[in-house]
């Protein structure tokens, strides 16, 4: 077969005219489109704006002029007047926008005589690029003036009203001044809505925070919720070190009966309204609830800190710990509250107006026990959060005696416990385990006789008595004396009165050892040793004064010696002293 005839010159320059004549009329066309029916379109913004608009100019141009002003009429007689002068202000909107830009750029070119050409080439590529992104992109083209002023530099000055304004708190649940000097920028204390002037976050804000879909922002305001109520429960740093040294234990009493009344805060004198009864009155508990069965292990750790500080008084349990080894310190008092409601008007209450109430019978209708176990037993948990769970049934079982038989009751909760007691994960030890059974056991001779026979507390009270376990570990000095208290909260039911005899040359051991080496002027934790001790020598003497006899030549020489150093002024601080003269 013949190959096919190549064009000539001549041919093939007239085949190029003829296609660059077409593409003229193409453009020039485009260009009548657009003048007709513009470039783009006013009304549908996002990825496919273009097509659907090119795609309207195609159907367009295909009708004749009596079709488009028979559609136009109907379009008008169809839809609302307001939509139509809608539409017709956002076309006339964006062309003034444009038209500004152009007078702008043309003017500038007046004053720069246009004489780059590259220069204004530039700009119109970027007007292009920008009028691109701001169709590409859903809501772009729309100026909201009220999110520009984030960006914007923060006043000068700013005015205090006179009138009371709400409390805003950074992240470490701190009250902060009412404005700053811009130093809050750089630490994300003035990313709000509101008053964005004001460093920090409300309490209103944080708890709308904490529902948000992103999860470090829900972990960030709950984290930030639980510091602030920690720095409520927590008083002063100062007093509480004070009261730790206190030499008394009536002045400690007293000082604990006037805390419990007055309910003394670091924030008392700055709110019209307590911050813990204003976050119940704001269904916090709720919140956290939720927030401690989200599947997220972050939000849960964060919900059980702020659960423990809501329900949890620490000053209440600084003074009952501050108590121990005096005559009333293995008696614990009943925290419970008491309504003036009856049981049936009780249980008709939804569970919004008994949090109000009560906040621990509120806590347990929601199965905060059964969720709290199920955390300890199938969630791998820190320590950290361990030990605001366990201080969270501690203070429930401390309410009532019918609390504490439920928390008793909480199927697979105590055995968990127990296990912690030993050892728990990472050879983590928790004193606060060993002192929910004491609190327990406080509560009633049957639950002290259950869990000496069925979980066996009193085999590991002995080993940290004895110095057994957890050796050099952080917490072995209050692991041994939760176990001394824990001892003596069975001997005064009687119950393993029979291991003094075991134990009496252990404690013989410990006595000389702090007749040799402990000081009226030693630490803190030397002296709260030698108080356990020796206010467990007391409680056993009680029920075998044979066999803690031999310990009374030591006790006499021990006293004594530290008569001595108190009287030669070489005591700064009479703490032991004055709670054995009690004993």
């Amino acid at each position: 077969m013949a190959e096919p005839r190549k064009k000539s010159i001549f041919a093939q320059r007239m085949h190029k005219r003829k296609e660059r004549l077409q593409k003229a009329t193409t453009v020039s066309e485009r260009k009548t489109e657009k003048h007709v029916f513009g470039d783009r379109s006013y009304i549908v913004t996002g990825e496919e704006a273009m097509t659907i608009h090119n795609e309207n100019v195609n159907k367009l141009l295909s009708m004749s002029e009596e079709e488009l002003l028979q559609e136009r009429e109907k379009i008008v007689a169809e839809l609302d007047p307001g939509i139509i002068k809608f539409l017709q202000s956002r076309r006339n909107k964006d062309e003034r926008i444009i038209a500004d830009v152009t007078m702008v750029e043309d003017s500038e070119c007046g004053a720069n005589k246009c004489t780059e050409d590259k220069k204004a080439k530039f700009n119109l590529e970027e007007l292009s690029e920008l009028k691109e992104i701001a169709y590409k992109y859903p809501h772009m083209d729309i100026v909201e003036d009220d999110k520009l002023k984030w960006i914007g530099e923060l006043p000068k000055e700013v005015k205090i009203p006179k009138d009371p304004y709400p409390a805003r708190f950074n992240f470490e649940g701190r009250l902060l001044p009412f404005c700053d000097k811009g130093e809050g920028v750089l630490q994300g204390l003035h990313n709000h809505g509101d008053e964005q002037e004001r460093p920090g976050y409300s309490l209103q804000e944080l708890i709308q925070l904490s529902r948000s879909s992103v999860l470090q922002q829900r972990v960030i305001a709950i984290n930030t919720l639980a510091n602030i109520m920690a720095n409520v429960n927590n008083r002063d740093s100062f007093f509480c070190s004070y009261l730790s040294k206190l030499a008394n234990y009536i002045v400690v009493l007293l000082i604990y009966i006037f805390c419990g009344i007055f309910q003394a805060s670091n924030y008392d004198e700055c709110f019209d309204t307590p911050v813990l009864p204003a976050l119940l009155e704001a269904d916090t508990f709720l919140l956290l609830r939720f927030s401690l069965d989200d599947p997220a292990q972050p939000v849960v750790s964060a919900a059980a800190a702020a659960i423990c500080n809501l329900i949890v008084n620490h000053l209440d349990e600084l003074c009952l710990d501050i108590l121990l080894g005096t005559p009333l310190g293995i008696q614990q008092p009943s925290f419970g509250v008491a309504l003036e409601v009856s049981k049936d008007d009780i249980s008709e209450l939804k569970d919004q107006e008994l949090l109000k109430l009560d906040i621990i019978k509120g806590a347990l209708r929601t199965d905060l026990l059964t969720r709290i176990k199920y955390i300890l037993v199938d969630l791998s948990t820190e320590p950290v959060e361990i030990k605001h769970l366990l201080k969270t049934i501690t203070r429930i079982a401390r309410h009532s005696y019918e609390t504490a038989d439920i928390v008793f009751k909480c199927p697979g909760l105590l055995e968990k416990v127990r296990t912690l007691v030993d050892k728990g994960d990472e050879g983590s030890y928790y004193p606060e385990a060993l002192k929910l059974f004491r609190i327990l056991c406080a509560r009633s001779k049957t639950f002290a006789a259950i869990i000496a026979s069925d979980y066996r507390v009193l085999e590991a009270v002995f080993s940290f008595i004895a110095g057994d376990k957890a050796q050099r570990h952080p917490e072995t000095m209050q692991l041994t004396l939760e176990s001394f208290y824990t001892w003596q909260t069975f001997l005064n039911y009687n119950i393993a009165f029979e291991s003094i005899g075991q134990l009496t040359p252990v404690l013989l051991r410990l006595l000389d050892a702090h007749y040799g080496l402990t000081d009226i002027s030693g630490a803190n934790s030397d002296l709260e040793h030698g108080t356990a001790l020796v206010s467990t020598l007391s409680c056993a003497a009680k029920l075998k004064p044979g066999v803690i006899a031999q310990a009374i030549p030591l006790l006499l020489n021990c006293t004594r010696k530290w008569l001595l150093q108190y009287e030669q002024g070489m005591s700064k601080s009479s703490y032991t002293l004055y709670k054995w003269v009690w004993l």
